[in-house]
């Protein structure tokens, strides 16, 4: 299921910080599983530094921080006293390299993460996001979206009514029960920690989080850890034999699909490059970044994606001034003097406006405002993108040629 599974294919193939955030965090949080059941400070040390890692990796690692102190508190079965002491001792190691480098980013730049705190509550989209992805995490997305939420909301009371029934059978039994260990009560704790903090993140910090593949993709992985030993506790019963049957042909469809879904990733993948992101086929015979890297180094350019034209072709170059704070979802009180003063440098004649068509940002402001607002006549229009001057400067020219 995890070779196999559509939302891994999808993060590394981007080679996103999830592939190498998923991997540090598990890692960490089996050695905690490790010290729980045989408790022994060493392998605590090993799994602080694994989580240290996931969290200077991702902001979002804070989440296996917490995950870990509640694990430590409530798992694991030293005293009051030693369990304090634990917690001290994982929250400060696990902490120590995210803090050294927030410190650094408060000296250099003045601020440690570019984040203010404003109220911006999670909304209907965030959570259809979040019901669309664990969808897509079971069904094909050609499915309309209601069906596939009805499915998730069965499957996850299904779920939990199995349980029951198997933790009841197991408590009758006076018996350990083999079906739920430490680590999936660890991974239970980690889902229900990491969509509590995705929310107040969303909600006070980050307005601009998705709720997609690529940030719930470590739920995937603590959601398997969960659900299968429970499916095999099931297939193995012969109390249950519908319940067996059901599941047997739930899993050869799922694997089916995924199966399907993966080759057609692939397919694509190989189609259109495995490259994503700047590096894509799109990008690297982009039109407009070819004029550029052509441009003298003294043309001062303001762009829609500063970012592309850094990466691609070195040169430094200016942001559109944004009509709306990314993060907070606030109105940018100082857009219209940004607009003026941009108006304003576009008239050096060494100073160009490139923006790119496939760049659709909620925040900045579209092609069509941008000639509404500024004095700029277009030079050139390519398959990807528009090159605008100022008025001002071509009729300065105008009328020296005249």
């Amino acid at each position: 299921l995890m070779l196999t599974s559509s939302v891994m294919v999808y993060i590394h193939y981007h080679a996103w910080t999830e592939g190498i955030f998923i991997l540090l965090s598990f890692l960490g949080l089996f050695f905690l599983n490790r010290y729980i059941e045989k408790p022994k400070t060493i392998i605590l040390i090993y799994s602080a530094i694994f989580v240290s890692l996931a969290f200077i990796t991702r902001y979002v690692g804070g989440t296996v921080i917490v995950t870990g102190l509640i694990a430590i508190l409530f798992l694991c079965k030293k005293s009051f006293y030693k369990r304090i002491k634990d917690c001290l001792i994982f929250g400060t190691i696990s902490s120590i390299p995210l803090t050294l480098w927030l410190i650094r980013n408060l000296h250099v730049a003045g601020n440690a993460t570019k984040r203010a705190i404003a109220f911006h509550p999670i909304t209907l989209y965030h959570i259809k996001g979040m019901f669309d992805t664990f969808s897509l995490w079971l069904l094909p997305s050609k499915i309309p979206l209601i069906i596939r939420a009805i499915f998730i909301l069965f499957f996850i009371i299904g779920f939990f009514i199995l349980s029951l029934r198997l933790y009841k059978k197991q408590i009758k039994k006076d018996i350990k029960i083999p079906y739920f260990d430490t680590m999936q009560w660890i991974s239970t704790i980690f889902i229900f920690v990491y969509l509590s903090l995705l929310i107040i993140s969303i909600s006070l910090f980050d307005a601009d989080t998705g709720t997609g593949y690529r940030i719930l993709s470590p739920l995937y992985v603590a959601s398997l850890i969960i659900i299968l030993p429970i499916i095999t506790e099931v297939l193995h019963s012969n109390n249950i034999p519908i319940l067996r049957n059901i599941f047997i042909l739930l899993i050869l469809i799922f694997c089916f699909s995924y199966i399907i879904r993966f080759t057609y990733r692939v397919r694509i993948a190989n189609m259109e490059g495995i490259a994503r992101g700047y590096t894509s086929k799109n990008w690297r015979q982009s039109e407009l970044i070819k004029i550029i890297n052509k441009m003298p180094d003294r043309t001062q350019i303001y762009t829609n994606e500063s970012a592309a034209i850094k990466f691609l072709t070195g040169k430094n170059s200016l942001s559109i001034p944004i009509k709306i704070k990314r993060y907070t979802r606030l109105i940018n009180n100082e857009y219209f003097d940004q607009i003026n003063l941009m108006d304003k440098n576009l008239r050096n004649r060494n100073t160009l406006l490139i923006l790119f068509n496939n760049i659709r940002r909620y925040y900045l402001p579209t092609e069509a405002e941008l000639n509404e607002k500024l004095h700029i006549k277009l030079i050139r229009r390519t398959q990807d993108g528009s090159i605008y001057k100022s008025k001002v400067v071509l009729q300065q020219r105008k009328s020296t040629i005249e």
